[in-house]
């Protein structure tokens, strides 16, 4: 019988370590994610908390370009409740929050559901702005579709 192989339709996987969630409150945030050598079609994003979150505390997600200008890759609000084994994602909408908006949803949540195909970034770096010191793990996982000959996104962390 032959073996069976998975091959993601989302594309290529990057994934960053479990580490605590950082305080940064200004621009460009703690750098996760860096986009390279082109355009990247970035078609899902995910965070998995290992930790329960500890504190008050409202991140979002912060794109800095190599050339141009920044935006946020989504609001920042209050992930306070969530807790170990709860994921967290975006809708891909660049002005919305956090989805799920509520913790207690363990490991389900809706990623781009208002994105279309997703979300384009040329280079430059994802850093995540929290604004908060509390206690808490997380890891996260991109995937991507290069549009460019050479793009890439690299791991940071």
């Amino acid at each position: 019988m032959p073996s069976l192989t998975y091959k993601s339709n989302l594309g290529v996987q990057v994934s960053t370590a479990t580490v605590v969630i950082p305080q940064t409150v200004v621009s460009p945030g703690t750098t996760y994610f860096t986009v390279a050598g082109g355009y990247v079609l970035i078609t899902g994003l995910i965070g998995a908390f290992t930790v329960s979150v500890g504190g008050a505390v409202s991140p979002n997600i912060f794109f800095t370009p190599t050339a141009g200008g920044t935006a946020n890759i989504n609001a920042g609000a209050a992930i306070t409740a969530f807790v170990a084994g709860d994921c967290l994602t975006i809708d891909g909408l660049l002005t919305d929050a956090w989805v799920p908006a509520s913790a207690g949803h363990g490991s389900t949540c809706v990623m781009f559901s208002k994105a279309g195909l997703g979300i384009i970034c040329g280079p430059g770096t994802l850093g995540w702005i929290t604004g908060a010191s509390v206690t808490g793990n997380w890891n996260w996982t991109l995937w991507y579709i290069p549009l460019t000959s050479g793009a890439t996104v690299l791991n940071n962390v």
